[in-house]
């Protein structure tokens, strides 16, 4: 008698959600988690060089909340938060492709149901916008975007004179409603590139527009409420308040020529500088201090930190600082990219860019929540907010799976970007054109994919989603139960069948499994060969024809 082999180590057959399989978000792993100090809201990433890329959203717990993997636009999306938009919280993000370090696309609004809303684009520059900033105004009405363009510019630096091209930092206010230019900014026409940390070598040289020196590289803009911006240039390690009237720097903080005396404090290649507080006398801004860059090591770690500025004396000094580790002794030092979150109740939400980590943090520092995900893929940014998502557009899905049909049946649902959702309802239905009958209610909803377990076989399901007063949202269709064959039964478990692989083994060579396959077998080999034979006839038939008609022509021709 033959026998199966079964694979009974893990297989790649086997999803993360049986109910969305075509899902594969990066799992996140939480590794700290102080439920009572930790702030409410959900969690929103971008990693760049996950399997799946695009907008994700997770709870506290590290559960997916939302995928937006295969949303119609360009795949590589930066700085997913919340923004506000026509007075309406919508989520707001850079889509497009990657060049280097730089990107070219342009910035998305979507509303609650993950519809995008609106987008934005440069004007005017003859580039398009740049992943290192895109967000809205308070009230919504304009975006601030960040583009970069190399232009030529005569230099003396590290021993070379002449001109070289140099990758000009600029960013724009642009309106929402028409798309027109409302303010530019240029760095050449304000800070002289010998103001620059990043020296010329041969990585950057300059030497043509493709390889342009980017010796200011900006990461950050925001507009206070008189007008005025709030910027961030990595390789002068130096932030700038600009002037929303004429563009003129109106102090700059940090850098070669600070207008402020630092006290206990310096950072460098820095990114996210906002404002916290800002009037006549005082300032107090935040900034992600990288310390460091790819090449260059200015401090041994990564940190957040909130500094404020004194008007009346020209000092600054540090108020706090933030930093984390993967282990007790393993400070993080992010090479690129990152940024700090004000939460409001003085906790502050990191991310640590180009490390796949991300904290929360009480105001002195101590670190009450941390994650990190499997495949160590950088996030530019990272925020926490609440966000109500109601993807009315689509509808549950629904897995269900029994071993045989006299045993339970498992029951997976999930709703993908659903927030409102507390609670299954589960509806067992005996024939397709029968009536569903209800037979679970308030089902708690657990992580982004709920099991529901029936003790009954239940040959077609269907889930409907409860709010949390029990209301009825949407339901799913109705799906039929997979049960796996005799032949495969004994392999496979109770809550699904698919890490498991059966391998047909030697058979007893009986008529029943081997008559039939043989004959079966000689019939198809005996059509095949028929065919062939009736073809290649028919191809010697058409050639002779040829010939034959070729030769009575000629003899016509030749009387």
């Amino acid at each position: 008698m033959g026998q199966a082999g079964v694979y009974n180590q893990p297989s790649p057959m086997v999803p993360q959600f049986f109910s969305r399989p075509d899902l594969q978000p990066p799992k996140l792993q939480v590794k700290v988690h102080d439920s009572s100090w930790v702030s409410r809201g959900y969690i929103f990433l971008a990693p760049s060089s996950t399997k799946q890329l695009g907008p994700y959203i997770y709870d506290s717990d590290g559960s997916l909340v939302w995928s937006g993997f295969g949303m119609p636009y360009p795949s590589k999306v930066h700085g997913l938060h919340v923004c506000t938009f026509r007075e309406m919280p919508h989520l707001c993000f850079f889509a497009g492709n990657q060049i280097g370090t730089f990107a070219r696309g342009h910035g998305v609004v979507v509303n609650s149901g993950y519809l995008v809303a609106a987008t934005a684009s440069a004007v005017g520059v003859g580039v398009a916008s740049d992943l290192h900033e895109f967000i809205l105004t308070p009230r919504g009405e304009t975006a601030l975007i960040t583009m970069y363009s190399p232009r030529q510019f005569e230099i003396n630096k590290d021993g070379i004179l002449g001109f070289v091209w140099v990758m000009e930092s600029i960013f724009q206010e642009v309106s929402m409603s028409s798309g027109e230019l409302l303010f530019e900014w240029r760095s050449l026409d304000h800070v002289h590139p010998s103001q620059s940390y990043l020296p010329l070598n041969s990585s950057n040289d300059g030497i043509s527009p493709s390889e342009p020196w980017d010796y200011f590289h900006i990461n950050s803009v925001e507009k206070n409420d008189v007008g005025d911006f709030l910027i961030s240039g990595r390789h002068t390690h130096c932030i700038y308040k600009i002037s929303g009237m004429n563009g003129s720097i109106l102090w700059q903080l940090q850098g070669k020529t600070s207008s402020f005396l630092a006290s206990g404090f310096t950072f460098a290649w820095q990114h996210d500088a906002r404002w916290l507080h800002d009037n006549s006398t005082t300032t107090v801004v935040s900034i992600f201090d990288n310390g460091r860059s790819q090449d260059i090591v200015n401090a041994s770690s990564s940190s957040g930190k909130i500094i404020s500025i004194n008007h009346e004396d020209a000092t600054a000094s540090l108020i706090a600082q933030f930093e984390s580790t993967f282990a007790p002794t393993d400070l993080v030092s992010s090479i690129s990219q990152g940024n700090l979150q004000n939460l409001g109740n003085g906790n502050a939400f990191i991310g640590w860019g180009a490390e796949p980590f991300i904290s929360e943090h009480l105001p002195n520092g101590t670190a009450i929540w941390s994650a990190t995900w499997e495949d160590e893929s950088p996030n530019y940014r990272a925020f926490k907010a609440d966000w109500n998502g109601c993807p009315n557009h689509t509808f549950p899905a629904v897995w269900s799976y029994a071993r045989t049909n006299s045993s339970g049946t498992a029951v997976y649902v999930s709703w993908n970007g659903a927030t409102t959702v507390h609670f299954w309802a589960l509806y067992a239905v005996g024939l397709l054109d029968t009536p569903a009958t209800r037979v679970a209610t308030q089902i708690e909803k657990t992580g982004f994919e709920t099991l529901i377990l029936l003790d009954h076989y239940s040959p077609w399901v269907m889930v409907e989603a409860l709010d949390i007063n029990g209301r009825g949202l949407k339901n799913s269709s109705t799906f039929r139960t997979i049960v796996p064959s005799s032949r495969i039964e004994a392999s496979c478990g109770d809550l699904h069948c698919l890490n498991t692989i059966v391998v047909k083994g030697p058979q007893e060579l009986t008529w029943e499994s081997w008559g039939y396959d043989t004959l079966g077998f000689l019939l198809i080999s005996s059509i095949t060969t028929l065919g062939v034979v009736l073809f290649l006839t028919y191809q010697v038939f058409k050639k002779l024809k040829r010939n034959l008609s070729s030769r009575y022509w000629l003899l016509r021709a030749g009387k």
